[in-house]
């Protein structure tokens, strides 16, 4: 009902940022630096893995890590963290990110610069059951290293940045070129994709820039350029989209983490100062 959806809404974490705190106990101790986090079911069950690793949707029991010296994807159990399949010779060079949008799609970006698209293959059974990469499509466009990439299956589409600043969309389903966003005046160390929406957030150091899915810059904010304020994550709210209050996460070098809203002025989208002030101070607590 509509009441019992309301009183939902307003239990909402980011309608009750002063209640906000950190749990008694970490929830996974990891051996690194925390690469991803993800949702593991309806009964908000989280894990994360280090960086330079991703979980494969839908069941999250395995997971695929790069940065090898042998520049390997290799493809391993989640529960016994033990590596089961290396995959060598994907890319010229070192591979820098991996997304899988699905679990039998596999996208790779590397210090070559170009973006390659694998399908998972499976043959046998049993023990003898193997999992292979097969090479779908090679999408050129960048001509520097690649430094993130995120894909959204409700949108079809695939974000990709490069270490000069630019950040191209792509057909996920064509597997071609789409549009290129706004040039960034440094690399773009973070891209979420709203699921409900489409609008895509890029972090390049410390500027958030929020997109519409058609590459209209909605909106824009910056805080001190300096290394303690670069954005190293972020997320978006996306449960209810017709909720005003919907924010975006983010997380800087810093360790705080920051809650940005969105408000419409003048007939631009803005980050308002005042309320994006607010909730930095609320996030601080959180650090």
């Amino acid at each position: 009902s509509a009441v019992g959806s309301a009183a939902a809404a307003d239990r909402l974490f980011y309608r009750n940022l002063q209640r906000l705190q950190p749990s008694l106990q970490p929830i996974k101790e990891l051996q690194g630096p925390v690469g991803q986090i993800v949702q593991l079911d309806k009964d908000r069950n989280v894990t994360g893995v280090e960086r330079n690793r991703v979980v494969v949707p839908p069941v999250f029991n395995r997971y695929l890590a790069w940065g090898f010296p042998d520049f390997s994807l290799r493809a391993g159990s989640l529960e016994s963290d033990k590596t089961v399949t290396s995959y060598e010779g994907l890319h010229t060079g070192q591979i820098t990110c991996v997304v899988c949008p699905d679990p039998k799609t596999v996208i790779t970006g590397g210090e070559s610069s170009v973006l390659c698209v694998w399908q998972l293959v499976v043959s046998g059974s049993g023990r003898e059951k193997s999992r292979q990469l097969a090479l779908k499509e090679i999408l050129y466009g960048h001509t520097s290293s690649i430094t993130c990439l995120e894909a959204s299956t409700s949108y079809g589409i695939i974000v990709s940045a490069a270490e000069d600043g630019t950040c191209f969309l792509w057909d996920l389903q064509r597997l071609t070129f789409i549009r290129q966003l706004q040039q960034h005046h440094r690399p773009v160390g973070a891209i979420c994709i709203n699921a409900l929406t489409g609008d895509i957030v890029t972090c390049a150091g410390s500027t958030l820039s929020w997109w519409s899915i058609n590459g209209e810059l909605l909106a824009q904010e910056s805080m001190p350029e300096d290394d303690n304020h670069a954005i190293s994550c972020c997320v978006m709210s996306e449960l209810c989209v017709w909720d005003s209050q919907n924010v975006i996460v983010t997380g800087s070098m810093d360790g705080v983490v920051r809650f940005w809203s969105m408000a419409f002025h003048d007939h631009h989208y803005r980050i308002p100062s005042d309320i994006a002030n607010e909730k930095l101070q609320l996030a601080r607590v959180l650090s």
